[in-house]
């Protein structure tokens, strides 16, 4: 099972939307499917930087109940030392 987050096209100015559409469509063509539904807010790196929201990418089988999913509960916790 491999999750990754991707930013969404549109959020950006154009040119990075039409990249965000590009990398999206590899990553179909490549088995993943897009979670449309799911908001990710990115939690920040640091106190400096802000949050980002972001889409959520899987291959395999996982399913993701809601925005309060807690997978996406345990990635902030495990990758971004991040509670909620």
């Amino acid at each position: 099972i491999t999750t990754m987050a991707i930013n969404e096209p549109g959020i950006f100015f154009e040119k990075r939307g039409e990249m965000a559409i590009r990398r999206i469509g590899f990553y179909e063509r490549n088995g993943f499917k897009l979670w449309k539904d799911i908001t990710y807010i990115q939690p920040p790196y640091d106190k400096t930087k802000s949050s980002i929201e972001l889409k959520l990418m899987t291959i395999g089988d996982i399913v993701f109940d809601g925005n309060n999913d807690k997978k996406i509960k345990r990635i902030k916790s495990e990758v971004y030392n991040f509670h909620e």
